[in-house]
């Protein structure tokens, strides 16, 4: 689902602002609502990687809820008040108004995906065979590259990095 909604939010943003579509309240409407259901799903599938990470812990599963549901509530409060109107005569539409808040839901992203990223990398590094008297450039290094990690574990740290940059 988050493939879909991001692919169609992109598609409805973009005919709003390159194509003659008229009645430019209705896709701004229709931007607001895609967009809402773009991101949150997006940042779910995070959560859902850390929910398998962290299964037998329920406060870190509940936090990290908490942060998801923080997310989805930005983006509520970030696209209220988007609307749009025609460039002059034209069937063009151009946002007219844009939300005083309309930072929020790129805060709470890069939040969200800071933390899931983190305690993603935290969890994966507790389950290395690495000394923990070693240097902390060393320690650092097996977080961040995944070194002496298995091979899905290394995998699974790469694809969220990916995700995140």
């Amino acid at each position: 689902m988050a493939f879909y909604s991001a692919y169609e939010f992109s598609d409805i943003l973009i005919l709003f602002q390159a194509a003659p579509v008229g009645n430019c309240q209705v896709w701004a409407k229709s931007i607001i609502w895609t967009c809402n259901i773009a991101v949150p799903s997006s940042s779910l599938l995070f959560f859902f990687r850390v929910r398998a990470l962290y299964k037998s812990n329920n406060t870190v599963v509940a936090f990290f809820l908490l942060v998801w549901l923080g997310v989805c509530g930005a983006g509520v409060i970030s696209t209220r008040g988007l609307s749009g109107s025609n460039v002059g005569p034209t069937q063009y539409c151009v946002s007219s108004t844009l939300p005083r808040f309309a930072y929020l839901l790129g805060v709470a992203v890069l939040i969200n995906d800071t933390v899931n990223l983190l305690a993603t990398s935290w969890c994966l590094f507790n389950h290395t065979n690495v000394d923990r008297k070693q240097p902390f450039l060393q320690r650092l290094r097996t977080i961040v590259l995944g070194s002496s990690l298995p091979t899905f574990s290394r995998a699974f740290l790469h694809d969220g990095q990916k995700y995140y940059l």
